[in-house]
Parts: structure tokens; sequence; C-alpha cells
């Protein structure tokens, strides 16, 4: 489910601005907000963020605003057991805390795809997981 990012919802507008703030990148390069939820079991495999140029895809997306240079994920809830972030090349394990954020550049300074930037979602072992996800461009965002 996304959210927009772009609206007169005073919450939303808030964390939006926070989020720029933070990331010292303008709010209009933000892709609306994704809502996800893991049940018991559910997780998601290791991927990139980034969008491959080599790709035809990769292409398409690259069009919209270039390349996604930050995510920042924001976890809604406290899972009572297993959820976490894990990036397997950098052996970190972030566990779901409700108001923790989880930012990481998926590229370089130099713009270069970063593969320290692969990461998953572990599966839930007992309760649930709730988190936004908010990806920031290099360009503004339409």
């Amino acid at each position: 489910m996304t959210l927009p990012a772009i609206t007169n919802d005073t919450i939303i507008r808030n964390l939006v601005k926070r989020i720029s703030q933070q990331t010292q990148i303008r709010e209009e390069n933000g892709e609306d907000f994704q809502l996800l939820y893991y049940d018991v079991g559910a997780e998601y495999q290791p991927h990139f963020d980034y969008f491959d140029p080599s790709t035809p895809s990769g292409l398409v997306h690259l069009e919209r605003g270039g390349q996604r240079i930050v995510t920042f994920m924001i976890y809604l809830n406290t899972v009572t057991e297993g959820g976490e972030t894990i990036f397997p090349r950098a052996k970190i394990k972030i566990s779901p805390e409700k108001g923790k954020a989880v930012v990481f550049y998926n590229v370089t300074p130099q713009g270069e795809e970063d593969p320290m930037s692969f990461h998953g979602g572990a599966p839930v072992l007992q309760g649930e997981k709730w988190l936004i996800t908010h990806w920031l461009h290099e360009r503004e965002f339409y």
C-alpha cells in the first residue's frame, strides 16, 4: 500500500520534512511511502533498492528522478521475535523496534551502486511487523 508523500496530512508532511532534513535531500526527490506488513513466516529475500541501468526496467525507473540514493525505513511496531532487517554482506542485523529508523545509502558518494546495500527482511517468527519505506532519488521524483 502506498501513502502519498506530497499531501496535506500534517503527520506525513512533518515526516517528509524531517526525513529531508536528516538526509539533506530535497522533499521533492522522495517517492510515496510504502506501507509494509509481514505476518508470521513472512520475509523479504535480500535485494538491492538501486536501479540497474543495464536493464530495460532499470532505465525506465531511472527516467523518473534518477537513481535511488537513500532508503529510509521506519518501524511502526516492535516485533516479538524475528523480522530483523539484515545486511548479509555487511554482517549486520537490525531488530525492528517501534519508532526506530534504518537509513542507508544505495549508492556511493560517486554515484556507483553500493554492494553493501544488499539487504532483506528476516522471517517474522512471532508477532507481526509493520513499517514504512521512503526512497529518495538524485532528482525530483515524479
